[in-house]
């Protein structure tokens, strides 16, 4: 899409100045005109309308980073190994795969629906990767819900628990300077 043109996904270097600010011009764009952005999760295609402007806030939504990062995709597939002895051990047990969904589940993460547009569908919908595999909270970490299967973007997200995705991650980097993750 030509409005699309000149927009790039985040690199591996940290988040332009005013990136906060286009990301709200952005959702204000899809507030004014009452669009939803919205496609059941895991199929389809985001179905922003015709407007190039609205495709453009869609995509600075899903990819432009909003602060530095929060936490690394190594990180997001070893966080279950501070979990709980109960949770660690169904963990230890599941694949990668099945233990990226517990993840999801433990964090209350949205999944992205299919398709390029969304982005790496292994990835939270709130969160913006780089070439360094740094993830980066983006505007749908907080303004990017589900209802009854369905993405919506506006929606706040009532589901991510950020404090026990916090707790887990100091437990986490504790552990890897070999303190006590207990103590974190």
């Amino acid at each position: 899409m030509s409005a699309l043109r000149g927009l790039e996904r985040p690199s591996d270097q940290p988040p332009r100045r005013g990136a906060a600010w286009r990301a709200w011009l952005a959702l204000a764009a899809l507030a004014a005109t009452g669009t939803v952005v919205s496609t059941p999760a895991g199929h389809g295609e985001p179905t922003p309308g015709s407007d190039d402007v609205i495709a453009a806030g869609v995509e600075l939504l899903l990819h432009q980073p909003l602060s530095s990062a929060a936490l690394t995709v190594d990180e997001l597939d070893r966080l279950w190994t501070v979990w709980e002895p109960a949770e660690r051990a169904r963990a230890e047990g599941s694949t990668p795969v099945e233990r990226r969904a517990l993840a999801f589940e433990r964090y209350g993460f949205t999944r992205r629906p299919d398709g390029p547009a969304w982005g790496p569908s292994d990835l939270p919908l709130g969160y913006t990767a780089d070439v360094r595999g740094n993830l980066y909270p983006n505007c749908l970490a907080c303004h990017g819900g589900e209802v009854a299967g369905q993405v919506i973007v506006g929606l706040g997200n009532t589901q991510q628990d950020v404090q026990t995705l916090l707790e887990d991650l100091a437990a986490l980097r504790a552990k890897g300077r070999g303190a006590d993750p207990e103590a974190a």
